[in-house]
């Protein structure tokens, strides 16, 4: 498919800086889905995340010497630990096992392994314990193309991505937050670059059902010198709605309020039935774990 004309014309002129972007971190997300915030440590690394689809929870974060995420506790809003995550790494320092627990105790709720293709990309999350798992694939710069999610071997949803633009992926400017843990495609923010969109399906009675099918084509994109997207719009063809993600920087150079959020950022009542089916479908949460 040849990449659509009017993207790489949507993304402004001071994204083509190709000064390094190491320093320059996410703190938060926002648009028409809602909010998503982290804090950082004295040493740079997230020590709370806070997201629309956790409602009044939160994370926080411990690590070990090296700084490398050993522990995410999920907290209610009366301070009441939820699930606490053990995380474990093989010999490349990628994260191949977790532990999940019922709130502070030991008491196990998931187990969940991580392979890997040959050149490192997340090839499958298995979680024998609760019998689910992920198949995932990658286009040769290991961006995430697609993923499925099995209970047993029916296929309950999934995801495909294209990257028609060379913005660079805000997931991976979040120090401490290897990838989201809490949503079975969190290895997105191992991606290079940043989608250009996205399509999603659920299965209901074992048939496909597109939920969302956005629009290469009628992708808008504004970035920042670091080439990091500061505003994003996708046109959904289901829904016929314009979906908005906004993202504030702080580290950097060109860390400036996104001047086009106020008049895109609005929730409505197709955002609300989003935020319903991401919850049911896309979250990892043992305790509601279907097959």
């Amino acid at each position: 498919m040849d990449e659509p004309q009017s993207i790489n014309a949507e993304v402004q002129n001071d994204s083509r800086s190709d000064k390094r972007d190491n320093d320059c971190r996410q703190v938060m997300q926002s648009g028409t889905y809602g909010e998503v915030t982290y804090k950082f440590n004295k040493q740079g690394l997230v020590s709370e995340w806070r997201a629309y689809f956790l409602g009044d929870a939160f994370f926080k974060h411990e690590y070990n010497r090296s700084g490398k995420l050993k522990k995410a506790v999920l907290y209610l809003n009366d301070g009441t630990a939820y699930y606490t995550i053990a995380f474990f790494y093989n010999k490349r320092g990628q994260v191949n096992h977790e532990i999940w627990y019922d709130g502070s105790t030991t008491t196990i709720v998931d187990d969940v392994y991580y392979t890997f293709t040959h050149k490192g990309f997340v090839k499958k999350m298995n979680s024998e314990f609760l019998d689910y798992h992920v198949d995932y694939e990658h286009d040769q710069h290991g961006n995430l193309t697609k993923f499925t999610y099995y209970g047993g071997d029916d296929p309950l949803s999934g995801g495909e991505y294209t990257y028609y633009s060379r913005l660079k992926n805000p997931q991976a400017a979040i120090p401490g937050l290897p990838y989201n843990y809490y949503s079975i495609n969190g290895v997105y923010a191992f991606n290079k670059w940043y989608s250009t969109s996205e399509k999603f399906i659920f299965w209901e009675n074992g048939l496909p059902v597109i939920v969302s099918d956005q629009d290469p084509a009628k992708t808008k994109m504004t970035a920042n010198k670091e080439r990091l997207p500061i505003n994003v719009q996708y046109f959904d063809k289901i829904s016929g709605e314009t979906i908005v993600f906004d993202f504030k920087y702080d580290n950097c150079e060109s860390c400036k309020p996104n001047r086009h959020s106020s008049a895109f950022s609005s929730s409505s009542a197709r955002s609300s039935k989003s935020k319903q089916l991401y919850n049911e479908h896309m979250l990892r949460d043992p305790k509601k774990f279907r097959k």
